[in-house]
């Protein structure tokens, strides 16, 4: 199979409407359309999708914890190097607990910062700032 890319990723949520507030005010992502029966938010997230989807039996994929044991399974998204910065800023304005991993050298993705977040639901997700060529090691 030669695929063209990804059509969307699918995130399980309890609260469509909590998560959906979390993607759109804490990770600016925009919403483009919800199902009429609200249990589905599909989301831009740059050029990538993301669909919220209720699921009254979540349970998180990971343990408990902001460490590299509570963020193993999550979703990456890329952001520019200023970009990382500000988002960085934004999330200690708006007090959202963050696990940062260039502060213990995580080198699985090399060329690339990286920190974590939790949503509301106990999902993990990474923003993978870019490091510019010339500040590579």
């Amino acid at each position: 199979m030669k695929t063209e890319g990804i059509l969307h990723i699918t995130i399980s949520v309890t609260d469509v409407d909590r998560a959906k507030a979390f993607y759109e005010d804490i990770l600016g992502f925009e919403t483009y359309h919800m199902n009429p029966r609200g249990t589905m938010c599909f989301m831009n997230a740059g050029k990538d999708v993301i669909v919220l989807t209720s699921m009254p039996g979540h349970v998180s994929p990971n343990p408990d914890g902001l460490d590299v044991h509570g963020t193993l399974f999550h979703h990456a998204f890329i952001v520019g190097h200023d970009e990382y910065d500000r988002v960085m800023a934004h999330f200690a304005a708006n007090h959202i607990p963050v696990y940062v991993c260039d502060e213990i050298n995580h080198s699985a993705v090399p060329g690339f910062r990286h920190a974590y977040v939790k949503d509301p639901d106990g999902n993990a997700i990474e923003i993978a700032g870019r490091i510019p060529e010339e500040a590579a090691p």
